[in-house]
């Protein structure tokens, strides 16, 4: 990621009227990139390379973009607009592009699976017997736990126990989208990924929905 930043401040630090040029084919090049090369984890320096050769082929659009968003102090704004540029990005080439489709799908079950079962059942110990007023939302850390045991049972209890107690934290509804989505049910997972984005809105949200729309596409024999 600092590679990018840096390769972006030297971008933005000789601003210039952009050439034709489009985030369409931006994101192609990166979608073309990833078939060519093999990619096979979003966190590969081959990935990073991927986007740093487009980055490259589009300064003028980088540019472009940055002038547009930040006016004359768009080159001492690189970390903003790299926050704001990426999951936009992300989530375009998660519709559009098969293969980063299926890297980001493994990223998101690796991030949501990240504990040996000895540490989880320790966990969930500590969580049973926890003073509930130390923690911010109780039965979601708990039902985090119970989903990655496998026990979806008790983890959609406590995701139904979150959401009646935190309304408005959108880490209820997302764990019960979760839970659907294991067990297939990717229409019901869309709409708690839909409500926790809704209740807090965010790039991660947007992108989750993304790729349970694809993955109910693929059920339904779509492309």
């Amino acid at each position: 990621m600092r590679y990018i930043l840096l390769l972006l401040l030297i971008y933005l630090s000789n601003l210039s009227k952009a050439q034709n040029s489009s985030l369409q084919t931006f994101e192609s090049g990166i979608c073309d990139c990833l078939q060519q090369k093999a990619v096979t984890t979003l966190k590969s320096q081959e990935y990073l390379n991927c986007v740093l050769k487009n980055m490259e082929t589009h300064r003028e659009l980088i540019r472009d973009m940055a002038t547009k968003k930040y006016g004359d102090s768009a080159k001492f704004k690189s970390d903003q607009f790299m926050e704001w540029l990426q999951p936009k990005i992300a989530l375009d080439l998660t519709r559009d592009c098969g293969n980063f489709y299926k890297l980001m799908e493994d990223l998101w079950e690796h991030e949501t699976h990240k504990k040996t079962r000895p540490e989880l059942l320790k966990e969930l110990q500590m969580r049973k017997t926890m003073d509930r007023k130390f923690s911010g939302n109780y039965f979601w850390y708990r039902g985090e736990v119970y989903l990655q045991l496998g026990d979806y049972k008790n983890a959609l209890i406590d995701a139904d126990s979150s959401i009646r107690d935190k309304p408005k934290d959108g880490r209820g509804y997302s764990l019960k989208g979760r839970i659907k989505e294991k067990q297939g049910n990717y229409a019901d997972a869309l709409k708690f990924y839909q409500k926790a984005n809704a209740v807090e809105p965010s790039p991660e949200y947007r992108i989750i929905i993304a790729i349970v729309q694809r993955k109910q596409q693929l059920k339904l024999g779509k492309n």
